[in-house]
């Protein structure tokens, strides 16, 4: 039954990423790998906050999808080998600080949990980062400590680090874990001389890959930035204000219970070893808990996606088990309990209206619009296949920076420069004075929800004789809620598409015409219009 039901969440995980809103990590994450295809060096070319692992294992899979308004979709279906594999791996830890059944019990549990789920459907690093981190839990609980053992973990935890820089809160919660659980052996003194060889051959094993992409950034003459982007970028403590006092409450709490309740687990299990390598991993689940709840600076859903497997076998284990050899009704504990959980992923709305299509939607319309090469203006690289013309990424933590004044918000002039024409997104995103900038020389002619507007370089024009402002030098048109307008544009009866350069100009419309606009012309001929179908302003 447990195999069946994996299977059928393989098939439903097919349909929901194809159905499943974007987030706007994911094409951020794409749009990095996209530059890794085209020569560009991330952190030096292109601004980037993760590490890089993630996105460099991606670029055959992008090279085999290609530049489609659907990429990122397609590129969802990565996840799948991901997602078995963290399940995998959930069952190999139950099952070896339980029983078989509890590990499978747990991957079932896991596969479905909704907020595991719909996380590890997306497109970004983090499920990477829980196969490796679940991969280094099943090395720490699979046996005695030794130099072999503890370079493997070592080796798979700096593999973590150079997807995410969060593998640093593993690893203090591994510390933490390992310095409790030996307090909780008997004859501690016996120990330590292997725990202690285990610890440096560890250090060696999780020096090796970061180290190699620390010497190839530096071979590259990008040390100095991919530092910066990696590790002084995130830096920011109090990030939005500062965190509520709830949160760090619970993580006392958990720091507090954490031991009592590990020692209890460690007493009952049948022999020292094993209840041990089970405290370790309570420990281990509730150290996570209490560092990213007490101290992280910033909390995102993705953040707990490492945990939701553990917690899935600590609850099979303990609330679950007693059912699961039991024949009749009680049998059926763990498939009921699975139900509910699919049931809540089908009737998730995001899922039954589809909005995965709009973003889709929203790419093809700008990459029919905007030609190869020509820079689109998107907070965090939604666009994926076209360059920005501004450096910074519009993550939290760089708004943040942009609000105490750390970086300069003078990004209408690159606008400029680089004659960009179109910004696409939630314009919420940008910056104050390049958000009123923008609002000012660009007009939206498309929505899409979720995804935001589609914005072109234009103005609204007073038909009765106005003064405008363009912004952006390219060729414009002239647009009417009921047709091609006629009028004066700087002194010249208005025939056709004509370039303006950034400025004051003027207009007056012939008699009748009430709403007119300027718009880039490319916008125009492709049948974008800031009029809806009633003739309303967009």
């Amino acid at each position: 039954m447990l195999t069946g039901l994996l299977a059928f969440g393989l098939l439903l995980r097919v349909v929901v990423a194809w159905r499943f809103r974007v987030n706007s990590d994911e094409p951020q994450h794409l749009h990095v790998v996209w530059a890794w295809t085209q020569g560009l060096l991330p952190y030096r070319d292109v601004f980037d906050n993760h590490t890089p692992l993630f996105q460099v294992l991606s670029v055959p899979a992008l090279l085999v999808v290609g530049e489609r308004p659907d990429a990122v979709l397609w590129m969802r279906l990565t996840m799948l080998p991901l997602w078995g594999a963290a399940l995998l791996l959930t069952a190999a830890i139950g099952r070896t600080l339980f029983t078989p059944r509890v590990g499978w019990g747990s991957a079932a549990l896991a596969a479905f949990f909704p907020a595991f789920f719909f996380c590890s459907v997306e497109y970004r690093p983090d499920l990477l980062w829980t196969v490796l981190w679940l991969a280094a839990i099943a090395i720490a609980v699979g046996g005695a400590p030794t130099a072999r053992r503890g370079f493997a973990l070592g080796l798979v935890l700096g593999t973590a680090l150079a997807v995410s820089l969060k593998t640093t809160l593993m690893l203090s919660a591994i510390g933490v874990a390992t310095i409790v659980t030996l307090a909780l052996a008997p004859r501690r003194h016996h120990v330590w001389r292997p725990v202690v060889k285990t610890g440096v051959a560890a250090a060696a094993g999780l020096l090796l890959v970061p180290g190699l992409v620390t010497l190839f950034f530096a071979a590259h003459g990008a040390l100095e930035p991919f530092l910066y982007a990696t590790v002084w970028h995130n830096l920011l403590p109090v990030v939005g204000g500062g965190r509520s006092s709830g949160p760090k409450v619970v993580a006392a709490v958990l720091g507090a219970l954490a031991p009592i309740l590990a020692g209890v687990v460690a007493r009952r299990a049948p022999t020292v070893g094993l209840g041990l390598r089970r405290a370790f991993l309570m420990l281990a689940t509730a150290g996570y808990l209490a560092l990213l709840w007490g101290v992280w600076p910033i909390l995102t859903r993705q953040d707990m996606l490492p945990v939701f497997p553990l917690l899935a076998i600590l609850l099979t284990a303990l609330l679950v088990r007693p059912w699961l050899s039991k024949q009749g009704p009680a049998g059926w504990v763990l498939p009921a309990v699975a139900a509910v959980e699919i049931a809540l992923v089908l009737l998730n709305p995001r899922v039954r209206l589809g909005e995965a299509r709009t973003t889709s939607a929203l790419m093809a319309d700008t990459l029919r619009l905007v030609p190869p090469g020509t820079s689109v203006l998107d907070p965090k690289g939604e666009t994926v296949f076209r360059p920005r013309p501004v450096f910074w990424v519009f993550e939290s933590l760089t708004r943040e920076r942009l609000r105490r004044g750390l970086i300069a918000d003078d990004f209408a002039d690159s606008l400029v420069r680089t004659h960009t024409c179109v910004v696409v997104g939630y314009d919420d995103y940008l910056p104050p004075a390049t958000r009123r900038w923008v609002r000012q020389h660009y007009l939206p002619v498309a929505t899409y929800q979720p995804g935001g507007d589609l914005l072109v370089a234009g103005a609204r024009l007073d038909p009765r004789g106005t003064v405008f402002e363009v912004g952006i030098e390219t060729t414009y048109v002239l647009v009417g809620a009921s047709g091609i307008p006629s009028g004066v544009l700087d002194d010249r009866p208005f025939d056709g598409p004509r370039t303006l350069s950034p400025g004051l100009h003027t207009f007056r419309a012939a008699a009748g015409e009430d709403r007119v606009a300027l718009i880039w012309a490319r916008a125009a001929e492709q049948g974008f219009s800031p009029f809806d179908e009633q003739g309303n302003w967009r």
